[in-house]
């Protein structure tokens, strides 16, 4: 997740690239790959992971990351297609993992995962 959250800082689209190919070959393999959600970043990865379809709101509230925060990481994974956002027939923004990394990421439990099982 280390590369997930260096993409957060400004940097030069060429950059960007360079570290998305590096992302895909070391975290989205052929196989399966489990993640270990650390970092913002991998916490809303995780939560829009388990939680399909999900809101900004819903993820403010559960994660307890700033907005702010939480608009600039789903900006950065929506324009690395990692993340989809749609939009309901109400008109409400939810986003999902891209299909083409839905099914071959896992994660591995943490406390992250105990933390919204409970709730």
């Amino acid at each position: 997740m280390a590369l997930l959250d260096r993409l957060l800082r400004p940097i030069s689209r060429s950059i960007a690239k360079e570290l998305l190919n590096e992302m895909e070959r070391i975290y989205f393999p052929n196989a399966e790959h489990v993640l270990e959600p650390a970092g913002d970043t991998g916490k809303v990865l995780y939560y829009i992971h388990s939680h399909a379809g999900t809101t900004i709101e819903e993820m403010k509230q559960d994660l307890g990351i700033g907005e702010r925060t939480l608009r600039g990481i789903l900006k950065t994974l929506i324009e690395l297609n990692i993340v989809e956002c749609r939009t309901t027939v109400k008109g409400r923004k939810v986003y999902y993992i891209n299909d083409k990394y839905a099914n071959r990421i896992r994660f591995k439990p943490s406390l992250l995962e105990k933390r919204v099982r409970e709730e």
